[in-house]
């Protein structure tokens, strides 16, 4: 019996420790956005369109088949705005977010995604219709492209 409270106890305390570890790595990405964000790129693709759009501190560059379309600077107040909308993102799930539709497979919509660039990571989201981006995406898709003249 007193065995088995043991083994209870150690389970409690491993248990708890993997938990905190856990918080700490979304905490740490959080604090890691907030200080080293360099670099958004927003893509939609199909076997005959390719679009980009990066956005880093000073510029966004729209890139259509290839070809440079569009380049701006960006404003000190814009890349704040981004960076607001980044950090309430859990950047370690966001290659986990459930699509809320399925049209790219069909090639009813192009196939989007974002990746978010830090000093020291990269964060790539999950495939999604650019139409249709998972909820927690909106606000940063609709950003992006809003900039872009989207």
């Amino acid at each position: 019996m007193k065995f088995l409270i043991v083994i209870l106890g150690f389970v409690t305390i491993v248990n708890g420790a993997c938990e905190s570890g856990k918080k700490a790595t979304a905490e740490t990405a959080k604090v890691e956005t907030q200080n080293n964000l360099k670099k958004i790129s927003w893509s939609a693709y199909t076997r005959g369109k390719q679009e980009l759009i990066s956005v880093t501190e000073i510029s966004l560059v729209v890139n259509e088949n290839g070809t440079v379309t569009k380049e701006k600077n960006i404003t000190s107040e814009d890349w704040k705005a981004l960076n607001s909308l980044v950090e309430k993102l859990d950047l370690n799930e966001i290659s986990n977010l459930e699509a809320p539709s399925q049209k790219r497979f069909a090639d009813a919509d192009l196939a989007s995604k974002i990746e978010i660039n830090t000093n020291s990571a990269s964060f790539t989201s999950s495939e999604f219709d650019k139409t249709q981006p998972p909820k927690t995406l909106v606000p940063l898709t609709n950003m992006i492209k809003n900039l872009a003249g989207y």
